[in-house]
């Protein structure tokens, strides 16, 4: 009777998959209700070889089988791209032998998983597949193209670490055979305390140690090269990291928000910043800009906000009271978070206001020379006590997104004219006000036109208005 009603189960489960191509691309059954599901050898008459991308995303499955054929094999031989994503409530899952590819994200944030077996027959593993699985503990091999090391994941040779389950808590010790630590190999292992990196690895890659919120010790050795795009973003208890003298590149948001980091040496092997590297590094004080270090056309810095000057020796870059510009000291490139003047005037001669370039900063009150031409993305992102802008010249070219979350700015520019509206449409929802100054100090308020720009929006509105309802 039990299996009848199981069964029964099943058939009524399956009812409810979207089946397209010999593929599962879909589950449009109840959201609200936990299920379990039986993954068939075929529906309606055809073999069942793939699980879709987000074919089950972040439903409420609790276990997952798989119909075995009279040679106990099943058809299954790819899981896609976040076929399983967000499934929290998963805890029981047998993967088939049969499957060769697991697809990007496949389980990630499968929070109840307690443990993975990687089938036999697997050869292409995409990056980030299980990242987020806090009570993974381990992961069980039965491939002879991977290696489980104390229920680590690595590849056959044992030179990359894949992945770390993130239910393993406190302390981890890397092996000396390994030479790279994958993508996200402890992407959110929130329980990890400390690390000690061998001293063979050169590539900390991307997502390495994203959000390791309890981490708060590791030791770089030097063999490091490369540390990747977010390798340590959100590592809110790291106070100090000693890079070495070998380091060549530091990614895009490698350190973003490391909120506890106090110092950090950057050395004169450095030749490459990212975007946002120290972005909200909020109690970082001290910064000196490597001699050797040549890329950097934006502000890694912004929203360090007891950073109150840059210091460099080197050639291809200048600091003027304590703001950092190009060498020609034609582009301002990063002003100070922490810096406590109220206004600051930008020195005759620059041309181009950076990307993020004040992004977070306290200034109430700006001065542009004549000579600017550009204000660049996020240039003044979030200035929240900035009022005044004062144009000196002709109105610069300004990005749209030049002053996102600034508001009640004040704009005092000489010799307006109408033609200027155009080049601020970008301050229109930032209650904006307009000052046109004379040489003889008169001031008078501009009222901008938005009328046509309006009218323009509310058609667009009624137009797609009409495509809904026809």
């Amino acid at each position: 009777m039990n299996k009848i009603i199981e069964l029964f189960e099943e058939v009524s489960i399956q009812k409810y998959f979207i089946f397209s191509n010999n593929s599962i691309i879909g589950y449009k059954g109840p959201s609200d209700v936990p299920f379990d599901v039986t993954i068939p050898l075929q529906i309606d008459g055809k073999n069942v070889l793939t699980i879709g991308d987000y074919a089950f995303f972040e439903t409420n499955i609790t276990s997952v089988r798989f119909e075995l054929d009279a040679n106990n094999n099943s058809n299954i031989n790819t899981i896609g791209e976040c076929a399983f994503y967000g499934c929290k409530n998963l805890n029981n899952i047998n993967l088939p032998n049969s499957i060769s590819i697991i697809g990007e994200s496949a389980f990630a944030n499968c929070s109840s998983l307690a443990t993975i077996n990687i089938p036999s027959n697997l050869k292409l593993l995409f990056d980030n597949f299980f990242w987020g699985c806090s009570n993974l503990t381990e992961f069980i091999n039965n491939s002879p193209n991977y290696n489980v090391i104390d229920g680590v994941l690595f590849d056959k040779t044992n030179k990359i670490l894949i992945s770390y389950p993130c239910g393993k808590s406190n302390n981890y010790s890397i092996p000396e055979s390994v030479t790279s630590i994958g993508e996200s190999a402890f992407d959110n292992c929130k329980k990890l305390v400390s690390i000690t990196l061998s001293n063979n690895i050169k590539n900390i890659n991307d997502y390495a140690f994203n959000e390791c919120i309890e981490l708060t010790k590791i030791n770089i050795p030097t063999s490091v090269i490369n540390i990747g795009f977010s390798a340590f973003n959100g590592c809110i208890k790291i106070k100090e990291i000693d890079l070495p003298n070998t380091i060549n590149n530091i990614g895009v948001s490698a350190f973003f928000e490391c909120k506890n980091l106090t110092t950090i040496n950057i050395p004169n092997s450095v030749t490459f910043i990212g975007h946002s590297a120290f972005g909200n590094c909020i109690n970082l004080t001290n910064i000196i800009i490597p001699n050797d270090f040549y890329l950097l056309s934006f502000n890694p810095f912004w929203g360090c906000s007891k950073l109150t000057e840059f210091k460099t020796n080197n050639i291809k870059y200048n600091v003027i009271d304590g703001v950092l510009f190009d060498k020609d000291n034609k582009t301002l490139i990063a002003y100070p978070a922490g810096k406590s003047n109220d206004e600051y005037y930008v020195p005759d001669g620059v041309n181009i206001i950076g990307d993020s370039s004040f992004r977070s900063c306290k200034l109430k009150s700006i001065i542009l020379p004549a000579t600017i031409t550009n204000i660049d993305a996020n240039a003044f992102f979030k200035c929240e006590q900035l009022n005044n802008i004062t144009f000196n010249g002709i109105m610069p070219n300004i990005d749209d997104d030049a002053f996102n979350d600034t508001f009640n700015i004040t704009i005092y520019h000489y010799n307006w004219s109408k033609e200027n509206e155009n080049t601020i449409r970008g301050f229109m929802n930032n209650n904006v006000k307009i000052i046109k100054l004379t040489n003889d100090g008169v001031e008078t308020f501009v009222k901008l036109d938005y009328s046509l720009l309006y009218l323009i929006l509310i058609l667009f509105g009624i137009i797609v208005y009409l495509m809904i309802k026809l």
